[in-house]
């Protein structure tokens, strides 16, 4: 034995009382040989998840891939579709194949719907002439999808343009706006347009040689969701005369509810702002009302009594992506939650409005109490839409009438 490892055992295993040094050396040894231990047990789980995440990657990125060489066969229904065209009152019919489908272009990825159809389709929706739909340059998607059925109710015959997703457009690359606007121009007829910049589609109006159909800029306002809105009180109130209209929620990121305050000063409302102070209604919005003598009345409290004297309940959701400080947005996101029970002491003739999406502050009991219209509410858009993209395109009731192309 070597006179150093020799002097250490003795030194440590003698058996006169333990010192200082003694303890000190026990308890480093003691250490070492638990990191040790350690390091050999993470090493080996490392060595192991590599594999599992190798065999992973070969799972979903395989290195062979084995695709069928005369693209899917799909086994459709049999369908009498000679006795589907002799059966009285139809005039053609058309057969479509729905797939959903992974689709690369570039670094983008989506999961998209494939249409397969004949040539009778072309003939019934004028597809020819279809290019792409929604807003530009917000990421989250909520109405202009809206604009998408009725460009096929219209005919198809307008080229109506828009992005999802500003990934997909060269704003990423640098790009300003304005080089956007213009070039979509070259393609679009309208372009319905959503931008989370206030102001921005106001920009857009002053460059782009085509019309802009605002769809909502950043807490700013939302015209067209204003013209669906001015549709459905009428339609449920009979007029909009002299109404008594509640706000409640996100009086002070809900660009619904600006917009609509705006368009009903010339209907001598009086709203009532329902809100706590976080979400109140923005100073610039009363400042309006006192100089077009609207009358408003704020209040913090949400129960039947307060909501007693209503025409239309305006109900808005509380807006997580406008809060820069997530721990105000967990204050105030459950604040107010409309009930059946909140409406006992309801007017007959109140409705319930929401810009939709809602999230939880409408209960799901509510969706079949006769005060509420959200739903219907939603199914208006389509003919407030038809009537902008009408309006914009210098397209006449007399030119709708008499379009054959478009679906009743």
């Amino acid at each position: 034995m070597r006179l150093e490892p020799f002097i250490a055992v003795r030194y440590l295993f003698a058996r006169r009382q333990k010192s200082v040094v003694t303890v000190i050396s026990w308890v480093s040894l003691i250490g070492l040989t638990v990191s040790t231990a350690a390091l050999i047990a993470v090493l080996s789980v490392y060595n192991g998840i590599g594999k599992i995440t190798q065999d992973l990657f070969s799972t979903f990125d395989p290195e062979l891939v084995i695709e069928p060489a005369e693209g899917k066969t799909l086994h459709t229904t049999e369908i009498d579709y000679r006795g589907l065209c002799e059966t009285e009152g139809v005039e053609q019919v058309s057969q479509l194949v729905d797939e959903m489908a992974w689709v690369t272009y570039g670094s983008n990825q989506a999961i998209v719907t494939l249409r397969g159809v004949d040539e009778v389709y072309r003939s019934l929706t004028g597809l020819d002439t279809l290019r792409s739909f929604s807003g530009i340059y917000l990421l989250r998607q909520e109405t202009p999808e809206g604009d998408e059925p009725i460009h096929y109710l219209l005919g198809g015959n307008a080229r109506v343009i828009g992005f999802a997703d500003p990934k997909i457009t060269s704003g990423t690359k640098g790009e300003t706006l304005k080089d956007t606007i213009l070039m979509v121009s070259n393609y679009a007829d309208v372009i319905v347009m959503r931008h989370y910049i206030e102001g921005a589609a106001q920009y857009a109006s002053e460059v782009a040689p085509i019309p802009i159909v605002n769809a909502g800029d950043g807490a700013h306002q939302h015209p067209s969701q204003c013209m669906l809105d001015l549709y459905s009180i009428y339609k449920t109130q009979g007029t909009l005369e002299n109404l008594n209209i509640y706000m409640v929620g996100d009086l002070k990121y809900g660009r619904t509810v600006h917009s609509l305050l705006m368009a009903m000063r010339h209907f001598n409302p009086t709203f009532h702002f329902v809100a706590p102070k976080e979400l109140a209604m923005p100073k610039e919005y009363k400042i309006y009302c006192d100089e077009h003598g609207i009358k408003y009345t704020e209040h913090t409290a949400f129960n039947e009594k307060v909501i007693s004297d209503a025409d239309i309940l305006y109900m808005t959701r509380v807006q997580k992506e406008r809060f820069s400080d997530l721990m105000e947005y967990e204050r105030v996101k459950n604040v107010y939650i409309l009930n059946n029970d909140m409406l006992r002491l309801a007017k007959p003739n109140m409705k319930i409005l929401h810009p939709l999406p809602r999230v939880n502050e409408i209960a799901y009991e509510v969706d079949d109490n006769p005060h509420a219209y959200y739903i219907q509410q939603a199914g208006n858009g389509l003919f407030a839409r038809e009537a902008i993209f009408c309006d914009v395109l210098g397209i006449s009731l007399d030119e709708v009438r008499n379009d054959k192309t478009i679906i009743p």
